[in-house]
């Protein structure tokens, strides 16, 4: 089960694009992680995800569960 919680929809979609294409270790295995992300530069209306591969991304916990 990959289970993400973010302050809206559209943030909770980025990162689990940013979790597929950067981290995809984390899917198999236990952990819980928190993450700062710098959404200054989310385009309006966009009409792909590609935008998501510009944006910095700081782990700043990441624990794993046994």
């Amino acid at each position: 089960m990959l289970a993400s919680f973010g302050m809206g929809g559209r943030e909770t979609l980025i990162w689990k694009r940013i979790i597929r294409t950067r981290f995809p270790e984390w899917v198999n295995r236990c952990a819980f992680i928190v993450a700062e992300m710098n959404l200054n530069t989310i385009p309006a209306n966009p009409m792909t995800l590609e935008f998501v591969d510009q944006i910095k991304t700081d782990i700043l916990l990441e624990h794993r569960i046994d």
